[in-house]
């Protein structure tokens, strides 16, 4: 069986996509970093971790951000402010999704997920839209960043 960790970066992706329907927005997601494809828009995650705690007196929590990178194109590609206009479309309708799935619930997984603390994961952050360097491509792409608070409870006694 997968980690929590794991299962909750698979169901990240899938929500991802989900999450951008509403607009007629057609996107790929993949659970890792770093990755680059041709087709824009698309999704890259990574986790980040926080430092364990307590919630209780038989409860380990383990505290993640999760970094959520969509890259929507290269600078050089964006004249006439098309993607920054798009950003401004594709913010809210993260938000919005992320902020009624507290369980990363989806289309697919419909349960929540075991093990996430009962105040849920939410988007405590995103920075955007602005630029970032992709080295091994030797340009500046252009996109959103969110960040996930992801609280696992990983030692329930």
């Amino acid at each position: 069986m997968p980690s929590v960790e794991t299962q909750a970066m698979d169901r990240l992706v899938i929500m991802q996509k989900e999450a951008l329907v509403s607009i007629n927005a057609n996107v790929d997601a993949v659970p890792f970093f770093p990755h680059s494809q041709e087709a824009f828009p698309y999704w890259v995650n990574w986790l980040r971790r926080g430092s364990p705690s307590s919630a209780g007196e038989d409860i380990r929590m383990d505290g993640y951000s999760v970094m959520m990178r969509l890259v929507m194109g290269h600078i050089t590609e964006d004249y006439s402010g098309e993607l920054l206009t798009l950003a401004y479309e594709y913010i809210p309708a993260v938000v919005d999704f992320f902020a009624t799935r507290p369980f990363l619930t989806n289309a697919t997984d419909t349960t929540p997920l075991d093990f996430i603390h009962p105040e849920g994961a939410e988007i405590v952050d995103f920075i955007g839209p602005h630029g970032f360097q992709n080295s091994g491509l030797g340009v500046t792409q252009v996109g959103v960043e969110f960040t996930l608070s992801l609280p696992i409870m990983n030692s329930v006694y």
